[in-house]
Parts: C-alpha cells; structure tokens; sequence
C-alpha cells in the first residue's frame, strides 16, 4: 500500500509540474505579445525610414491617420522630415535618449500611447525626434525639434495630423 501511495504522490507532483509550466509557459506569450516592444518597434521603423518605406509606414499605421491625411500627403511630409533630419546627420544615425524617455513617462506621457524619444546630432547641429506609436504599436507620429544650435527651420511639428500649429496642414 505504500508503494502505491508513493506512486500516486509523485504522479500528483509530475502533473502540478506539468500545469505549472504551462501556465508559466501561457504567461511568458503573454507578456511577449500584449504589449509591443518599444526596442523593436523603433528598429523597424529606423529601417523603414533609412530605406524611405513611407507608403509602408502608412498601411501599417494607426486606423485614425488615413482620417487626418492621405498615403501622399503623408509620404510627402515624411520626405520632408527625413531631408530634415539628413540635413543634421546624414547617416541618420539615432541615438536613443532612454533618460528622456524615462522623465518624460513620469511627466505624465504614457498609458494610451508608445513614444520613443532619439537623437540626431553631427557638425554642431542637433535634434531630439519623438516617434509615437499607440499602445498596440501602431505608428502615429513624428515630430522633430531642433536643439538651441541649430536653426528653427529643422522643427517638424508632425506629419499625421489635418492640422498643424492651429491651421490646416499641407
């Protein structure tokens, strides 16, 4: 009998086990897949800008920004800031601001949307460029400000909205 009970014990433990991975296992795609990864989201669309796929990331955008602009205007503000940003570093290579990002979630930024916050700087010219996507990692926005260096005419207040800076954008 003790055999048995032994036995039975150790077969309760295995099945524990076994619905115990699987729920961690469960949890683990849960975490990965519910909320997007900020690091991944920003390395496609650095790529995606790099290789001037706008009309990409257009069709993969927030279902709100073929409310506010059309696929053209939207390449066509797109072409814009990007020759912006060229003309501050050619390579486009950003550079996160991970602390910025960090003072700017306790500022209040946060629950409804995504926003990666990065750096263009070369040749004394410089901007911070915020890229905003929605919780579930769609694109939104753009906007781009230029550091106390380099001229105002580098400001991009954005390039998915019907309007800008209070008037009806281009």
């Amino acid at each position: 009998m003790l055999a048995s009970q032994s036995l039975l014990l150790s077969t309760l433990k295995d099945r524990r086990l076994h619905v115990l991975l699987v729920l961690l296992l469960v949890a683990g795609v849960y975490l990965l897949f519910s909320k997007p990864n900020k690091d991944r989201l920003v390395e496609k669309l650095n790529s995606q800008i790099r290789e001037e796929k706008f009309g990409e990331i257009y069709d993969e955008a927030w279902d709100n920004l073929p409310l506010n602009v059309t696929k053209e205007q939207f390449i066509s503000r797109m072409k814009a800031a990007v020759s912006k940003m060229k003309a501050i570093d050619a390579d486009l290579n950003f550079q996160r601001d991970r602390e910025f990002e960090h003072d700017m979630f306790f500022a209040g930024e946060g629950a409804e949307t995504l926003t990666v916050y990065q750096r263009l700087r070369k040749d004394g010219r410089g901007a911070l460029i915020s890229f905003v996507w929605t919780s579930k990692g769609e694109f939104m926005d753009i906007q781009l400000q230029p550091t106390l260096e380099t001229p105002r005419e580098y400001f991009v207040s954005g390039v998915g909205y019907l309007y800008i800076d209070g008037r009806m954008a281009e």
